[in-house]
């Protein structure tokens, strides 16, 4: 996963929100043209320090 994903855990905004809004961005990428696999969710948490539950509720 060569992008750089950050999340603001300060932020008023929700975790998942968040998440929601970098996965969208992510599939604006050439990288992630249609059909591309996104990151596993395992990876996707680990990379932004979340739980897997986080990461699901963006994906829902």
């Amino acid at each position: 996963m060569p992008v750089n994903l950050k999340i603001d855990h300060h932020s008023p905004l929700p975790l998942h929100s968040q998440i929601e809004q970098l996965l969208r961005d992510l599939v604006q990428l050439k990288e992630y043209a249609k059909g591309a696999p996104l990151p596993k969710e395992v990876e996707l948490a680990n990379r932004l320090g979340v739980s897997r539950n986080t990461i699901r509720q963006a994906t829902n």
